[in-house]
């Protein structure tokens, strides 16, 4: 993961590993999507979280390529595709920044 954004308008990281089968392969992704910063199940605003994997798991992160997740329902979403890794059907919003 590089150059991560979380504002109260969006989300968004430079470049991050596969989480879903939605990706297109495992490998590191660049220019990946901005993201509104909602749950589109719950409404909830989204954080970050990611392993290190240099250091072992971090006790309650549980995801080493990185992964947004609900800070209210605790689902957890791609950083490329936005789709939910429960294969729930929900997907996180496109968002298109202002420039």
């Amino acid at each position: 993961m590089t150059d991560l954004e979380i504002t109260d308008e969006y989300v968004h990281v430079g470049s991050a590993y596969p989480t879903s089968s939605y990706d297109g392969g495992y490998f590191r992704h660049y220019d990946c999507p901005y993201f509104v910063n909602r749950c589109p199940h719950c409404g909830g605003r989204l954080g970050f979280e990611q392993a290190d994997p240099a250091n072992g798991v971090i006790p309650g992160f549980t995801s080493i390529e990185g992964m947004y997740y609900c800070l209210w329902c605790d689902m957890d979403f791609s950083c490329i595709s936005g789709a939910e890794h429960g294969n729930t059907g929900y997907f996180l919003t496109p968002y298109i920044p202002r420039k």
